[in-house]
């Protein structure tokens, strides 16, 4: 139970943090790569080994809107693994005075 719990809630914890790492990342790439600029409106100028990267870019900041979800299912995800770590102790004291 607790183990399943922990898997579940570590997954619902990276699941609710893509949309607000994805354009933190996208920001920091942007920083870095000359003439690149990324924003809500789209990106210019971001080239990557010699390849446009303009899409992906500017898609991952189509995901602004799902920050608030985003962040609230992984508060959710944090709460359940804390739970499967609270009941995987109580499992391992109760082990140890039998």
């Amino acid at each position: 139970m607790g183990r399943t719990l922990r898997l579940l809630g570590l997954a619902t914890l990276l699941v609710g943090l893509v949309p607000v790492v994805l354009p933190l990342s996208a920001s920091t790439l942007a920083s870095v790569l000359e003439g690149c600029s990324v924003n809500e409106a789209g990106s210019t100028g971001c080239i990557l080994f010699g390849r446009s990267i303009n899409g992906p870019m500017a898609a991952s900041y189509r995901l602004l809107w799902a920050i608030p979800p985003g962040l609230l299912l992984a508060l959710i995800g944090f709460f359940l693994l804390l739970a499967g770590w609270g009941i995987r102790r109580t499992e391992t004291r109760r082990a140890k005075h039998r």
